[in-house]
């Protein structure tokens, strides 16, 4: 099993990796994954066991934004464990993100950035060189289906638009927005519905500044 394959695997079974720092030799092609490599086999069983437990019919997966995101996730871990390390000129993370950003995109992305807000407060926790948090945070910024609890990162309206007009990318944002209380996000008005209607007779399990912000009160449980 090749280093990228390690990594994720190790990442989906256990939350936690191993990296080797950053010497030059990146783990796959700035190309892509070929579809019959270990890591891109990885990726589409992950994306088909999400795809089980998203709400409504999960959108296409697109293997092609899924490797992107591995490639990049993975570089980020090898400079995070080199202190002070610039980002090299070959590194995946200067090679340009899909260009297509459709629904499909966020849900491939998301099966490997869905973990974007644990390695943003590891780079923050260990004081990571300025380029690689400024990275990161742009990274979060573009794809706001991941980084839903990562405090100051705005979500941009237009990058909301595929979220938002997919019924089961829209349940999983605004039940993330919920489950990490950030309430940074609220603003789109079908946001606001959403978290009205998931409140509905259960208003004490919506956070206590979501609440107050969209003016959603207590009731007197009979219990």
């Amino acid at each position: 099993m090749d280093a990228l394959a390690a990594f994720l695997r190790d990442l989906f079974d256990t939350g936690s990796v191993t990296v080797d720092p950053v010497d030059g030799a990146h783990a796959c092609s700035p190309a892509g994954l070929d579809s019959t490599a270990p890591a891109s086999s990885i990726l589409r069983e992950q994306a088909a066991a999400l795809s089980l437990d998203m709400p409504h019919i999960a959108p296409d997966y697109r293997p092609e934004v899924a490797a992107w995101a591995a490639r990049t996730f993975h570089e980020v871990c090898r400079l995070l464990v080199w202190p002070g390390r610039e980002i090299p000129q070959d590194s995946p993370l200067r090679k340009p993100a899909p260009n297509l950003y459709d629904a499909a995109a966020c849900f491939s992305a998301d099966v490997i950035l869905q973990f974007l807000p644990g390695l943003v407060a590891m780079a923050r926790r260990t004081s990571a060189p300025e380029a690689l948090t400024g990275y990161l945070l742009q990274l979060s910024g573009a794809w706001p289906l991941s980084s839903v609890g990562i405090p100051d990162v705005p979500a941009d309206p237009r990058r909301l638009e595929p979220i938002a007009a997919h019924p089961s990318l829209a349940t999983l944002y605004s039940d993330r927005v919920l489950s990490r209380s950030d309430a940074s996000r609220l603003g789109p008005a079908w946001l606001e519905i959403r978290i009205r209607d998931a409140a509905g007779a259960y208003p004490h399990l919506v956070p206590a500044e979501i609440r107050a912000l969209l003016g959603i009160e207590l009731q007197n449980l009979p219990y």
